[in-house]
Parts: C-alpha cells; sequence; structure tokens
C-alpha cells in the first residue's frame, strides 16, 4: 500500500501514485482532513504580508524624496485620533462580527472561513495606523513621531498572530 493510500485510508489511484500527488485520488472527506491540518497556512501568509506591508512602509519612507517645509503638524491630531480609532477598532471588531453572525446550520459542516474573515479585518484595521504614520512621514514629520505609529500597528498584529488554539477558540465561540 502506498503512502498516500496509508495516510487517507483509501487505495490511491494511478494518476495519483504517478504524480506523486497524493489529494488526486482521494476523496473530499480525506482532502478535507488533510486541509484542515494545514489550516495555518493560509492565514499565516497573510498575516505575514500585511506585516511585511508595513516594513516596506517604512522603507519607502527612506527611499522617497519628501517634502520639506509642510505643515504636517496641523493633521497630527487628527490621524492619531484616527489611528487610535482605528486601534480600537482592530480590537474590538473580530468579536463584534461574531456576535453578528446568524447561526449556522449543523445539518451541514462546512468551513465558513469566519476565522479569516475577522482575521483580515483586524488586520487591515491594525495596518491603517502604520498608513497614518506614512501619511504623517510623506507630510515631513520626523521619526519620532512616524515611528510610534508603525510600532502600535506592529504590536496590534503581533497580538493577533494565526495559532491552533485561536482558530479553535473562535470556532468554539460561532
Amino acid at each position: 500500500m502506498s503512502r498516500a493510500a496509508s495516510v487517507f485510508g483509501a487505495p490511491q489511484s494511478r494518476a495519483a501514485a504517478w504524480s506523486g500527488l497524493p489529494y488526486l485520488g482521494a476523496t473530499n472527506l480525506q482532502c478535507h482532513h488533510q486541509v484542515m491540518k494545514d489550516s495555518l497556512l493560509v492565514p499565516r501568509i497573510l498575516w505575514a504580508a500585511l506585516f511585511a506591508s508595513t516594513l516596506i512602509y517604512l522603507l519607502v519612507l527612506e527611499v522617497v524624496e519628501l517634502q520639506t517645509g509642510s505643515s504636517w503638524e496641523t493633521l497630527l491630531y487628527p490621524l492619531a485620533f484616527a489611528a487610535v480609532t482605528t486601534a480600537g477598532a482592530s480590537l474590538m471588531a473580530p468579536r463584534m462580527m461574531l456576535r453578528r453572525r446568524p447561526a449556522r446550520d449543523t445539518s451541514t459542516v462546512t468551513h465558513d472561513g469566519g476565522y479569516l474573515t475577522t482575521l483580515i479585518v483586524a488586520l487591515a484595521l491594525a495596518e491603517s495606523v502604520a498608513i497614518f504614520g506614512l501619511v504623517l512621514g510623506f507630510l515631513g514629520a520626523p521619526p519620532t513621531i512616524v515611528v510610534p505609529f508603525f510600532a502600535v500597528a506592529w504590536i496590534l498584529m503581533i497580538l493577533r498572530f494565526p495559532t491552533k488554539e485561536r482558530v479553535d477558540r473562535q470556532s468554539a465561540r460561532s
């Protein structure tokens, strides 16, 4: 018996054995088990991409010729207020989204992506804090003003790093 057949508990097709792809000969249920095993791959890729984008924003601020003499001070407090608001929303939005979801039909088991949706919303709101810092940086604000916006965004993103425990906890709530 091949390795794929022993993993999935079903015989493997010749095409799957020839190609080395165990999913090719597997049934939907068998693939579902493997996908659930790899369920953290997509959330972690999204997390890394959004985290990396904030690093790219800092790189852009270093490379691009910035405006001098612009009045960044006038926008400091409105953007700081917007950053605090979106930081709070990043922490609260996933819980609010879970409360508003309709009850699921338990007769069919599906992976509805609720965790992924709330993760994307939370990370996008966290990233917006860094974008407010980016705007201030483009207007000529010094690094002592810009970097705290990025630091808050990074803290919010690190708090949302996808782990199996978080996925299981959210699945239990929904």
